[in-house]
Parts: C-alpha cells; structure tokens; sequence
C-alpha cells in the first residue's frame, strides 16, 4: 500500500508498482492518498534496504510520472478459518 498525497490522476493514466523489478499484477488508486499494489504470486525477499515505486503511465505512453518512491513494507495478511485446541 502507498499512502502519499495528490494521487488523483485523471482518467488518462494507469498506476504501476514495481517492487525489486516487479511490476503489480494490479494497483488500485483507493483514494488521493492511497493505492493498493497486488501481487499474485508474491515477490522477492530481500534483505538490504529497497525501495518500492509507484508510477502513472499516460495512456498514450508518452510520459510516466513517477510518484511515489518508499521503503518498502510489504504485507501478506493469513487469515484463520479454523483451529484445534490440541495446537
């Protein structure tokens, strides 16, 4: 998730994240101030320090404005559905 400011492009740009090389499988701009990268098949651990970057390309693919450059704080949220008490 980025948080920042001012991240209401128009309509004629696509937000990309990439992370250590790779691109989200999907960036959702939730908000001015938020867009959430998903990456389906996870990405690279990485011990040194490193940044995560969220752009916007101009639909034309003319100009890509990068944002957003951050230390990176990935997430990978387990959800418990059941449990057994002998555990």
């Amino acid at each position: 998730m980025f948080t920042g400011t001012d991240f209401d492009f128009s309509t004629d740009y696509s937000a990309i994240a990439t992370f250590e090389g790779i691109q989200a499988d999907s960036v959702v701009v939730d908000s001015a101030t938020q867009a959430t990268a998903t990456y389906t098949l996870g990405v690279p651990f990485v011990i040194e320090d490193t940044k995560a970057i969220l752009s916007f390309l101009k639909d034309d693919a003319t100009t890509e404005q990068v944002f957003a450059e951050s230390e990176a704080a990935m997430g990978n949220d387990i959800s418990i559905t059941a449990s057994t008490s002998s555990l």
